[in-house]
């Protein structure tokens, strides 16, 4: 009777610390670990068990009188022992029993709490399925930008071959541009120079035809400018403007009228006009010396547009 009731016992109390409310664990965790690990705490939790049903006092009193009773007592009298346990009030044996019941549910609850959060730990962590997922997502992750840059790079081909198309051909719109003002400007320097050509011939027929002519004082000058370069004096950088045509009348013409209409050619450094050594009166002619002239050809050609001169 004794071991029967203990056996009860020990059967309820296991299955309140952990057979009857811990969670099952399930049959495939992803992992051998997480196995080892579930299998490993429900052994803790049981082995924890039966150490606090070995040390706790969870055998009824009046199991504890019959079992003394017994050893004590004759057989004959364990009717009479029963019936005197028996006359204890019951209600004390069921709440202490229900009371260390329920201390150990709690103390089972606390267990069963400690390790679903240890279980949520290690299954929190990279398991082996969940890593083998992971190296083929990168692998694929990998062909996937693989594709992507072979892509790229096929299409950065294309456009540096568009690209290399447009500036080619804007060179080669420049180039033309630069070939027809090369071309222009050759035509123009050859007008350029046909013209300066036939401005050198036309100066030099008038300088030619102005040297045929003849004029008053023309045989002196001559040979005043022999008498210079026979002495070695040298000849002023100067020339002189023989102009014609003017009235007998003095009052119309004089040096200071001269000199206000020829001043915009250059710098005048004499004006002589001739007179008639007889009487005196002006002979309608004179000679206007400027200074300075570089190029007598240029200063001829000017004054020529404007009047008509003989120059020496």
């Amino acid at each position: 009777m004794f071991s029967m009731k203990e056996e009860k016992e020990e059967t309820e109390y296991a299955q309140v610390a952990g057979l009857g409310y811990l969670p099952q664990a399930a049959p495939h965790l992803g992992a051998s670990f997480a196995d080892d690990m579930t299998q490993r705490y429900l052994q803790q939790c049981l082995e924890y068990h039966e150490q606090q049903l070995q040390s706790a006092d969870t055998v009824p009193q009046f199991v504890k009188a019959i079992k003394v009773e017994e050893d004590d007592e004759p057989i004959h009298q364990e009717m009479e022992v029963t019936s005197v346990v028996t006359t204890e009030p019951p209600s004390l044996a069921v709440v202490d029993d229900a009371t260390k019941i329920q201390a150990a549910r709690d103390r089972a609850q606390k267990i069963i709490s400690r390790f679903q959060q240890q279980q949520q730990h290690f299954l929190s962590e990279p398991s082996e399925s969940s890593t083998t997922g992971t190296s083929v997502f990168a692998a694929v992750r990998q062909i996937s930008l693989a594709k992507e840059e072979e892509r790229k790079q096929r299409f950065l081909e294309k456009n540096f071959e568009y690209v290399t198309a447009r500036e080619q051909q804007r060179m080669q719109q420049q180039a033309a541009e630069l070939s027809a003002a090369e071309e222009w400007n050759r035509e123009y320097l050859a007008i350029m120079e046909e013209r300066q050509q036939q401005r050198y011939e036309t100066q030099k027929q008038r300088k030619d035809y102005m040297a045929t002519q003849a004029g008053i004082g023309t045989s002196l000058r001559k040979n005043r400018v022999d008498r210079q370069c026979q002495k070695g004096s040298g000849i002023r950088n100067s020339i002189a403007v023989y102009v014609s045509g003017f009235e007998d009348d003095s009052s119309s013409v004089d040096e200071n009228v001269l000199r206000d209409l020829f001043r915009s050619y250059g710098i005048i450094e004499k004006i002589h006009l001739y007179r008639d050594k007889v009487q005196g009166n002006m002979k309608g002619d004179g000679l206007i010396i400027f200074e300075g002239c570089q190029n007598t050809e240029e200063f001829l050609d000017t004054v020529c547009r404007q009047v008509r001169v003989n120059a020496w």
